[in-house]
């Protein structure tokens, strides 16, 4: 059986975010994937209207 639900780490257990179909005591194993939240970019410099138009004419390739 697999199941996937959202859980918050309180310091010492995991929360799930929702009720789980688990008995209690029942051993499982878990995959985790950190969701992270960024503060946004603190920049030195305003950016124009027109450094971002030169930004999207500007030519990139990948490899």
């Amino acid at each position: 059986m697999t199941q996937s639900f959202e859980c918050i780490y309180d310091g010492e257990v995991f929360r799930p975010l929702e009720k789980i179909n688990l008995k209690k005591g029942e051993r499982f194993t878990v995959h985790i994937e950190c969701h992270h939240s960024f503060d946004p970019i603190k920049l030195n410099m305003p950016i124009t209207d027109d450094t971002i138009q030169s930004l999207r004419k500007e030519s990139w390739t990948s490899f």
